[in-house]
């Protein structure tokens, strides 16, 4: 940690996890480091000490996030000193993370008193050091199919509009 808080501002903003270096290499390009998934706290070293006391016994899982996602939870988890499980069980889980107050898994979660937040209460807990409260992270209603069809076309415009480095025909790192 010494070490990477005494480079200065400019060369830390450039500095990537692994987690990153293998998102980039699924998709064959170079994720931007300002983009959603290069913004994700997983895709770059942690600004405090990990793991946290307050996250030890946390056992988390995920519903209704694509697989980038819930690999960027399940990396976050690890880092910060909880545990990741892929089933929800109502005396295994603590915390289930979803972007929105939907499904059998959501709905399980709640009957069961389980605490649902959306991702943003992991991203809450490394900028605070430490386990923040749930309360303040509570999914919203899905949006309407109007809602989510516009943002569909958003997200694939974004996609087809970024000229990112492409590695076709070889190991993405060899270009990266």
């Amino acid at each position: 940690r010494a070490i990477l808080n005494s480079a200065p501002e400019s060369e830390r903003k450039r500095h990537v996890t692994c987690h990153w270096l293998e998102i980039s290499c699924e998709l064959g390009y170079v994720v931007p480091l300002d983009s959603n998934r290069g913004g994700n706290p997983a895709c770059r070293p942690l600004p405090c000490d990990a793991p946290f006391d307050s996250m030890h016994g946390l056992r988390i899982s995920t519903s209704l996030y694509d697989e980038d996602v819930k690999s960027s939870v399940n990396m976050l988890c690890h880092l910060l000193g909880a545990k990741y499980t892929e089933r929800l069980g109502r005396n295994k889980n603590t915390h289930l993370v979803v972007p929105y107050a939907e499904g059998k898994k959501y709905e399980a979660a709640v009957g069961w008193g389980l605490h649902a937040v959306t991702v943003e209460w992991l991203h809450a807990c490394i900028e605070a050091g430490r386990k923040v409260e749930e309360r303040d992270f509570k999914p919203p209603p899905p949006p309407s199919d109007d809602e989510s069809d516009a943002a569909m076309l958003a997200w694939t415009g974004w996609l087809d509009g970024w000229g990112g480095i492409r590695a076709p025909g070889c190991h993405p790192a060899v270009r990266l």
